[in-house]
């Protein structure tokens, strides 16, 4: 829970264009350090927390969206096992893997929903060019996470195809979250479904690989653009 409040307050401080963390160097000496640093110090002594827990960090807001991306991530295999272990014991029936796929990434998506105002600045931070490795990592591992619950054990092209296919899918996804105004985010859920059945659909080729592989490129690059859209409507309003 500290790592959520964490990062509201961290994000909502990010957002101020002025020298915020200037207001803060008579206070202690927490609170000398950056504009980004400052909310971590202000929440540590908040909770009663060591100044040293505000240091736990040391790219500033990057590691804490990276960290709550790995928790999420965590907290999403834990529940995928958890299913495994289920179905193994007879205890459940397996689902159709687009149902999977689908029911998997929505599980995923739906943990940024209490942070949706915010997450267009978020992920604006991990598209910084220092955390954009990192960023990638947790992806792969994500998406390599629901591949294998899903039953993939391939060891051929089909492997690279499927993992960057549903690459694409969770980050077209989540930028179509951003923007839904629809009630508990039906559009957004519709728009995965239709996805996960395209994948599905898909023949497993290298030329189809490659062609996957543009696509996810492409997809950041819009992201850029349009979080740089969304970031800027909002510190505007």
């Amino acid at each position: 829970m500290c790592i959520q409040i964490l990062l509201q307050l961290t994000l909502a401080f990010a957002l101020y264009d002025a020298d915020v963390s200037t207001l803060f160097t008579e206070t202690g000496s927490c609170f000398t350090a950056t504009l980004v640093a400052s909310p971590l110090c202000i929440l540590s002594q908040t909770l009663g927390l060591s100044p040293a827990a505000a240091r736990m960090f040391s790219n500033g807001t990057g590691d804490l969206v990276l960290h709550f991306i790995a928790q999420c991530n965590s907290n999403l295999s834990k529940n995928l096992a958890e299913q495994h272990k289920l179905v193994q014991l007879g205890q459940t029936e397996p689902k159709k893997t687009d149902e999977f796929l689908r029911d998997a990434v929505e599980a995923r998506l739906r943990m940024l929903i209490p942070y949706i105002e915010i997450w267009p600045q978020a992920m604006s931070i991990l598209l910084l060019p220092h955390n954009i490795p990192e960023s990638l990592k947790h992806l792969s591992i994500l998406v390599d996470d629901i591949w294998y619950y899903a039953g993939d054990r391939s060891a051929d092209l089909n492997w690279y195809t499927r993992r960057a296919a549903l690459t694409g899918i969770y980050n077209t996804t989540e930028l179509v979250m951003l923007q839904d105004s629809s009630p508990d985010f039906e559009d957004t859920w519709k728009f995965l479904e239709n996805r996960v059945k395209d994948v599905m659909k898909m023949a497993n080729t290298a030329k189809q690989v490659q062609s996957t592989g543009e696509a996810v490129v492409q997809g950041i690059m819009g992201a850029a653009v349009t979080l740089k859209n969304l970031t800027g409507a909002n510190q505007r309003q």
